[in-house]
Order: structure tokens, then sequence, then C-alpha cells
């Protein structure tokens, strides 16, 4: 069986919080999450265009001392960091020439 991977929505990063239930997977389509450790997924809106959104090429999660999910999605050129569970996204000032992020750590 031969591939077409030209028409594949690759898969480039996948993280979770410590329980494992929710689930964000970084794809060339956008940023995806779980809520149900891996079951269903939905796309998450990092900008207004809900039908242009960026590749996401790395992404982790962290939880804050309030217990909320702290989530960071690299794009190409920049890094988008959600301070409540990603309703809400800002970018990093980072320096210049815009990097190309493919991992991240917490």
């Amino acid at each position: 069986m031969q591939e077409n991977l030209i028409n594949q929505d690759l898969v480039y990063a996948l993280s979770a919080t410590l329980d494992g239930k929710v689930c964000f997977a970084a794809k060339l389509s956008g940023l995806y999450r779980s809520g149900d450790g891996g079951k269903t997924w939905n796309q998450v809106n990092l900008v207004s265009d809900e039908s242009n959104q960026p590749t996401v090429t790395a992404v982790t999660v962290s939880l804050g001392t309030d217990d909320t999910v702290h989530l960071f999605a690299g794009i190409h050129g920049g890094l988008l960091i959600s301070l409540d569970n990603g309703t809400n996204w800002m970018a990093a000032g980072l320096f210049s020439p815009p990097p190309f992020v493919t991992a991240l750590a917490t």
C-alpha cells in the first residue's frame, strides 16, 4: 500500500496533563485538544480566522498554581501562549529573526 503523504494531516508533537485526561496534538492543520484522554478531538482556535489556523509544530502543557492549564504552541515564526486552558492566546516576544519552533518542554 502506497501512502499519499501530501494529503495527510501530519502530527508534529503530542502533550498531555499529568493525569492524561487532557491531551493536545500539534498538527499541520493547527492545534487539537482532547478532554477525554484522546478518544475525541476538537480544533483549538489560535487566531480569530477559524478557517486559517497556523501550523503548530510543537506543544507543551504546564499546570499553573491554580491548576489552570497553561499551553505553549510553537508555530513558524514564534510561540503562542495561553494561560487559561487555551481560551485566549498571546504571542511571546522572541528574538529576531523569527524562529521556527520545533520542540518545547516544561
